[in-house]
């Protein structure tokens, strides 16, 4: 990575954090969106700086976990189901996902159960 994509990327860091710190330090802070919002910014962010991690992610927990077709799982902080789907696709049975993010299981159960 060129050091002029680095200092694009240190910066854009930097404002997330001071993103961060502004939500954090707000009194009586109870709407979690904010969180949520600029979670996926530096989520994003990551990805455009390493394009191929979540495939490594992948198989290495593929590699890990060594799912076989009917086994059951359960998938705890399963977030948006970034791992649930490829579980779901491994043993080809029911996979329990778990979360305490009302939101994130929204958009799980629209991104993995609309695919079976």
């Amino acid at each position: 990575m060129t050091e002029e994509k680095l200092d694009k990327y240190a910066k854009q860091i930097e404002e997330a954090l001071e993103e961060a710190e502004g939500i954090i330090k707000k009194e009586g802070f109870t709407d979690q969106s904010p969180v949520y919002n600029l979670r996926a910014k530096l989520y994003e962010l990551a990805l455009e700086m390493s394009p191929n991690a979540r495939q490594d992610d992948i198989d290495t927990m593929r590699e890990l976990i060594k799912p076989k077709i009917g086994e059951v799982s359960i998938d705890v902080s399963a977030g948006t189901g970034f791992l649930t789907k490829h579980l779901v696709e491994w043993t080809k049975n029911t996979v329990y996902a778990v979360d305490p993010s009302e939101c994130q299981l929204a958009i799980l159960k629209k991104n993995v159960l609309s695919k079976y």
